[in-house]
């Protein structure tokens, strides 16, 4: 039984050559082997890319040649974008690989691309210790320069704010305005001015924390609202500011429609953007 969910139990390796993966793209000398509809169907700008790069003579090779995009790079936005586990799902995006994904997202317009970067900040438990301090100053900053979507950036300053980040290394941050942004929301968020604010007991059934993304026990909706914690709190509650389910462990967390409040204050007085 171990051996016949073994052979299911794969994952697509794009290095090798396959007749369901004719179109071969070279990065740095390495070959990467993918479906030609794949890269039809990403953006009218990497399409137009990859007809440019056409290897002389070989409609079914490109060769990469530029020095700002690694195979590496290259590989992983192949396992976003292609199906990859199983053969059917793809690969979702983790921290090792958000900031260049959201780059290439942004250099080749790949909508898809953006949206698996959008989505994995999203998911994302914002107290996560496997993600650093300098892994969240890297997602801000890329949010930004790679035109992510505002919720993304919203959810990413929360995470800052959760951590006690106040600032970004103003070396690696070329964004007018984005340390000021940070230690301004960490100034607010320490006066109390970005908290929940009238919470209710009226959390809807599998509907997860928004800030450390546990999920509430698969028990009737009337057990949960029963169920004290050791804080005397129901464990799941809503914030009636930003309607968002939220822990008893996190409703110290800062709340997103304050942030977003704070932001769109911030941004009308800086104007940078």
């Amino acid at each position: 039984m171990d051996d016949d969910f073994a052979i299911f139990n794969t994952e697509i390796d794009f290095t090798q050559p396959d007749p369901s993966r004719p179109l071969q793209i070279r990065v740095s000398g390495r070959s990467i082997y993918v479906d030609p509809q794949f890269a039809q169907d990403l953006s009218p700008v990497f399409t137009n890319f990859l007809a440019r790069e056409l290897v002389d003579g070989k409609r079914k090779c490109v060769e990469m040649q530029r020095e700002d995009i690694s195979f590496q790079e290259v590989l992983e936005m192949a396992k976003v974008l292609c199906p990859y586990e199983l053969g059917m799902f793809p690969k979702r995006v983790g921290p090792d690989t958000f900031c260049s994904l959201s780059r290439l997202a942004a250099k080749f317009k790949v909508p898809k691309l953006k949206n698996a970067c959008e989505l994995f900040v999203s998911k994302m438990n914002l107290d996560d210790p496997n993600i650093s301090i300098e892994n969240l100053c890297a997602f801000f900053i890329s949010s930004f320069r790679d035109g992510l979507s505002q919720p993304t950036k919203i959810r990413l300053l929360e995470a800052l704010i959760c951590r006690g980040i106040t600032a970004v290394d103003r070396r690696t941050c070329d964004i007018p305005g984005l340390t000021e942004m940070i230690r301004e929301a960490a100034i607010k968020y320490r006066a109390n001015e970005l908290m929940h604010s009238n919470l209710l007991n009226d959390a809807k059934l599998r509907v997860p924390c928004r800030t450390c993304r546990i999920e509430q026990p698969n028990v009737p909706l009337q057990a949960i609202k029963g169920e004290l914690s050791n804080t005397g709190i129901p464990a799941f509650v809503v914030c009636s500011k930003c309607k968002s389910t939220i822990c008893c462990g996190c409703i110290l967390k800062p709340c997103k429609k304050a942030i977003e409040e704070f932001v769109t204050k911030f941004t009308e007085r800086y104007n940078p953007y």
